[in-house]
């Protein structure tokens, strides 16, 4: 009797478990229903917000506060289905433990760096709150019948964005203040940004999506010919938005999964031979495109030319060179903060100046003049002039922040998610696959590994990998890759 009781009382145990495990992962799938929404329309939002100023500041502080809040609740209950399923073995990979050596660097280098607890905090909090996602997607391990309609969630949205951008692009100024956007800066350079705040960062989505259609066209025989029309439809998008690195990381997201799918190579070179040519024709079109580039290539020249510190030993002659208003030699901003980044790299080499003391969000929230800060030189750090309070490339801000052990455990945390994608990716197409899961699950293998070659090159031209709007969805995206691994070894040869 005192057996059956043992065995009935672990039975309802086990099956109060069972139900918790279901009530978490509905949570946590809601949850991220809820973050893709915020996340690809908080920029529109906030523009359409009553008041400006210290109204409007205090509703951007209050969005910032849910989101964050978000975020948290989202760990929380990813923790409780974990524990509730009894997964957490699953979460003792090595690309687990490197993410907790990483953790550990940051803190030592805010430590080493002079950051107080709670800079130290906030600072591994932005660069590493996207993996929240991460985890929270491997946590429940959806299947494809609950993938599905969240990627269709995110696709209408972006869909909406694309139209808004056409539009922009079309009818101009009214486009943007019809939405509620006040600063027409974008509009005068002729460059959409559907809901988004900046051209980039619809951009970075966009391309992120491209990098997805390639995945499957990439993974399956045989598909539909009208997804070439979704294709051309984000493509005209990104193309519009004029975000060259957002171009650029598409091109290394499609040459890795033209490596992993070598038999796929006639579409891929569809594919960018699609792209160049809507971005041909589209910056043949609209004025002042092919001038811009011209411009920011010869700056780049100029900045190699005339470094950073040594403006005043070559005055700015107007008949040889580009001259700013102040009369300095235009040179490439990006190219002057790498200048400089390097130069104080040298001098704190290996955890470098601390986590959210330069050019971040983290240290811009923190002090705005963080750049006067006698620790990155006499003057402090020479902003140049350019008007925004931060440095636009993740890993300069990375490693002057925490140094080559910083940079060289990220990249390493990030190595070690792309590798058991790999084998997956590269799986044989088999007659004993059921129906469109493998090319599913193929696709979200491949979806992965390029995104993480997608997140290396816009990191180096933007903060996208730890900002609100890219990091959280790619994250997602290689999280969903794991969730959906095949682990076989049949592949590719």
């Amino acid at each position: 009797m005192s057996t059956l009781a043992a065995r009935a009382s672990n039975g309802g145990k086990v099956g109060r478990r069972g139900q918790l495990g279901r009530l978490t992962a509905t949570i946590v799938v809601a949850l991220l229903y809820v973050l893709i929404l915020e996340t690809i329309l908080e920029a529109w939002v906030l523009a359409i917000l009553p008041g400006v100023g210290a109204a409007g500041d205090g509703a951007a502080a209050a969005l910032r506060l849910s989101r964050n809040g978000l975020y948290i609740v989202l760990a929380f209950v990813s923790v409780i289905h974990v524990v509730a399923r009894h997964r957490w073995r699953s979460f003792l990979t090595p690309a687990d433990g490197i993410f907790a050596a990483l953790v550990v660097v940051l803190v030592v280098a805010g430590v080493v760096g002079g950051s107080s607890p709670s800079l130290t905090l906030q600072g591994v909090y932005v660069y590493l709150r996207a993996a929240i996602v991460l985890y929270a997607v491997r946590a429940v391990a959806p299947d494809r019948t609950r993938v599905r309609p969240l990627l269709w969630a995110a696709g209408a949205l972006l869909i909406l964005n694309v139209g808004l951008a056409i539009l922009q692009a079309v009818l101009g100024p009214v486009a943007y203040t019809g939405i509620g956007y006040s600063d027409l800066t974008w509009a005068s350079q002729h460059r959409s940004q559907g809901f988004q705040s900046h051209p980039n960062h619809l951009g970075h989505l966009l391309a992120l999506a491209l990098v997805g259609l390639s995945a499957w066209f990439a993974s399956t025989p045989a598909f539909p010919r009208r997804w070439w029309g979704l294709f051309a439809l984000f493509a005209t998008g990104l193309v519009l938005t004029q975000s060259r690195e957002s171009l650029l990381g598409l091109g290394v997201g499609i040459a890795i999964i033209t490596l992993l799918r070598w038999g796929a190579l006639r579409r891929m070179v569809f594919a960018v031979g699609l792209v160049t040519a809507l971005t041909l024709v589209t910056w043949t079109i609209q004025p002042g495109n092919w001038a811009n580039l011209a411009g920011r290539v010869q700056g780049v020249a100029t900045a190699v030319d005339i470094p950073s510190g040594s403006e005043s030993a070559h005055p700015c002659d107007p008949a040889t060179t580009a001259c700013t208003s102040t009369g300095k030699p235009k040179r490439e901003i990006r190219v002057l903060y790498l200048q400089q980044g390097l130069g104080l790299l040298a001098a704190r080499p290996f955890l470098g100046y601390g986590v959210g003391q330069f050019g971040g969000g983290v240290a811009s929230d923190n002090n705005p003049e963080w750049y006067k800060n006698p620790k990155f030189g006499p003057g402090g750090f020479n902003m140049n002039g350019f008007n925004a309070r931060q440095v636009d490339s993740f890993w300069l801000h990375l490693v002057v922040e925490t140094g080559i052990a910083g940079m060289a455990a990220y990249l390493t945390w990030l190595a070690s998610l792309g590798w058991p994608l790999v084998s997956p990716a590269r799986r044989r197409f088999s007659p004993d696959d059921e129906a469109g899961s493998a090319d599913f699950d193929r696709a979200t293998a491949i979806w992965g590994c390029a995104t993480i070659g997608l997140l290396l090159v816009v990191g180096g031209f933007s903060p996208a990998p730890e900002d609100a709007v890219f990091a959280p969805l790619a994250m997602g995206v290689i999280g969903l890759a794991w969730a959906l691994r095949r682990t076989d070894r049949e592949t590719i040869g």
